[in-house]
């Protein structure tokens, strides 16, 4: 099997690499690679950022992506999509129970090992509510822009609140219907090691595909795929479900 990385952060955005780095990395353990920074937040907020990102992607052997928020519904310019190979689009937001649009950052950070402490900033007894909320921004984001990659999408707080439960496996076969009907492929990531793999039994029952992710944003994180390529074998994933550049 080809092994691409296609979730990757440099100093575009908010990786500590260059994308020369990553290729060395990359090269060393026979990957190919696709470059896929943060746009409209970090260090990229205009379309004329992106595009000139894009540009210098272009000297480089790489696939040309970015990764952008689910709610922000991206209007790509005919001029970005030409230049584009592909887009990830991941939750990074959600709205609390009065509308309040609130960042995971802090809760992401933890979660990779990048702080020491995360503040819970919801009622526990708001998940459900939060987690019907983002179901709905999802189905906006596909039916209103392009996403071909649904990034890192069960690392979420009131998901690992509610795991197990019935509401969950309610939750998890809504939002795979959502990825078969819009042809999203499920990104299976190397940092957060997830989606776990009940999850991911169920994914292989539908008509969806999968790629890979380190999501590095430091440069010990560089092509860690030991979750994605141990989960592909377990499962017995085929060649023919993984998700390639068309």
């Amino acid at each position: 099997m080809n092994v691409i990385d296609l979730h990757t952060h440099t100093l575009f955005s908010d990786g500590d690499a260059t994308v020369e780095e990553i290729l060395e990395v990359a090269d060393g353990l026979g990957y190919k690679i696709g470059i896929s920074d943060h746009v409209f937040c970090s260090k990229m907020t205009t379309e004329s950022a992106i595009e000139e990102y894009l540009d210098k992607l272009e000297q480089y052997n790489v696939y040309k992506g970015v990764e952008a928020n689910i709610g922000d519904y991206t209007k790509w310019s005919d001029k970005i999509l030409g230049k584009l190979d592909y887009v990830i689009s991941s939750v990074h937001t959600y709205n609390d129970t009065i509308n309040q649009r609130t960042w995971l950052a802090e809760y992401f950070g933890y979660r990779a090992g990048h702080r020491d402490n995360y503040k819970q900033a919801y009622k526990t007894t708001d998940c459900r509510y939060i987690l019907e909320g983002i179901l709905e921004t999802i189905t906006k984001t596909f039916q209103r822009t392009r996403v071909d990659i649904l990034g890192h999408c069960t690392v979420l707080p009131f998901y690992e609140q509610l795991i197990d439960t019935d509401y969950i496996n309610t939750w998890e076969e809504e939002l795979l219907t959502l990825c078969e009907k819009h042809q999203v492929a499920i990104e299976i990531s190397g940092l957060w090691k997830e989606p776990n793999t009940n999850f991911l039994k169920k994914a292989l029952k539908k008509n969806i595909l999968f790629s890979l992710g380190s999501d590095c944003h430091k440069k010990n994180e560089i092509c860690n795929l030991k979750y994605p390529l141990s989960t592909i074998n377990n499962l017995n994933i085929p060649e023919s479900k993984m998700y390639t550049i068309k």
